[in-house]
């Protein structure tokens, strides 16, 4: 198998590259560039599966134009498929990302779920899944779309390394009220659900990849101190109060999270490709827990 990477410098991308390595596949990185014109010379996608993971997920410091969202995750993505069909391809695999759902779901989301977008890059994700469906319609090469929740793991950025450092520095946090369970995916256990994709990919199809197992926030800080052998109160503070201190900091919708529930059902992805999870969450948290560590001492 040869796998054709666009992302694969980023997080889920640097573990992608390596779990289909060991894996015995011959795997090309590629970083798409942000100008959508076609390029003269494509890049070689002659019996390639592209996993496409290219993605803008955070504002870039300064940049103010909302359409950026979209020529990067949607009209990029596009682009490529089209690429890739007129030129060989086998396959396009499409991580997008549960949050086209929205932030909370206290029932297990199936793939068929209605979309309910919240913010710019939820909502980039949504209409590049559309795209990529009516480019599948006019091009028919197969095409897969991922959808996973929280990825975690070494090499984690945002909210959930800002986590780890948080749990690592301070003796208490007002996390014991938030009780409700949210999924996740280590970035392990995603990537062996994409390799398994790959070896089978056909027609079109979308699917929903978790730990199966939903921890709550109070759940995931309690199991980080314990990889990380410490200590950390955790004192019922009211939902209210936590949003009203993090509203002074802007962070009244990813704190607000934490206390919601958000549900994905994988059942159909396990059932059809025979996958679990390799990783338990026990050893994924301990896995990033180490890595974290390691990036401290250096």
């Amino acid at each position: 198998m040869h796998a054709l990477i666009n992302g694969a410098s980023g997080f889920v991308g640097g573990h992608l590259s390596r779990v289909l390595a060991e894996a015995g596949w011959r795997v090309s990185a590629r970083r798409p560039a942000v100008d959508c014109a076609v390029a003269a010379e494509p890049p070689p996608y002659a019996g390639r599966i592209i996993f496409h993971l290219s993605a803008l997920a955070h504002r870039p410091a300064g940049a103010r134009d909302c359409g950026l969202w979209l020529r990067v995750n949607r009209d990029i993505a596009v682009r490529e498929y089209d690429q890739a069909a007129a030129n060989g391809g086998l396959g396009f695999v499409f991580v997008s990302s549960a949050k086209v759902f929205g932030e909370a779901s206290a029932t297990p989301l199936r793939e068929d779920a209605p979309h309910a977008p919240l913010g710019i890059y939820a909502h980039s994700k949504h209409l590049a899944e559309r795209a990529l469906r009516a480019a599948y319609a006019e091009r028919g090469m197969p095409l897969a779309i991922v959808r996973p929740p929280l990825v975690y793991g070494a090499g984690v950025k945002a909210g959930f390394r800002a986590l780890l450092g948080a749990v690592r520095r301070w003796p208490a946090l007002p996390l014991g009220a938030a009780t409700a369970p949210r999924s996740m995916v280590s970035a392990y256990n995603l990537c062996s659900f994409l390799r398994r994709l790959g070896q089978r990919l056909e027609g079109s199809a979308t699917w929903h990849v978790t730990d199966g197992e939903a921890l709550s926030a109070r759940e995931l800080v309690a199991q980080l101190a314990l990889a990380m052998e410490r200590r950390i109160l955790l004192p019922r503070v009211p939902k209210a109060c936590v949003l009203g201190a993090a509203a002074l900091v802007g962070q009244t919708r990813r704190v607000g999270a934490l206390f919601e529930p958000f549900l994905l059902d994988d059942g159909a992805a396990r059932q059809a490709f025979g996958w679990q999870p390799p990783q338990s969450v026990a050893e994924a948290l301990a896995e990033t827990v180490r890595w974290h560590r390691t990036t401290r001492r250096h």
